[in-house]
């Protein structure tokens, strides 16, 4: 069994770099103001596409937005 797992571990450590994927930082405060207006329908029109330019080049930061926008949500004016 042990051999198996040697295998294995021979096997990921090839691929070291796609298996541990990117630590996952938070946006920049100036990102997550933005993304915040722009989840509250706040954020000019003209500052849209950079806006969407910038989640293009860091999808993880999309999380952040739907965060934003779950916390329209369940803010203390609505109930779930």
């Amino acid at each position: 069994m042990t051999d198996s797992f040697k295998l294995l571990a021979e096997f990921l450590g090839s691929f070291d770099h796609e298996v541990e994927g990117r630590q996952l930082d938070a946006p920049p405060e100036e990102i997550q103001v933005k993304l915040r207006a722009l989840a509250q329908g706040r954020l000019p029109q003209t500052e849209h596409q950079e806006v969407f330019s910038i989640l293009n080049q860091n999808p993880e930061w999309i999380s952040e937005l739907a965060k934003e926008i779950k916390a329209l949500r369940t803010g203390p004016d609505k109930t779930s």
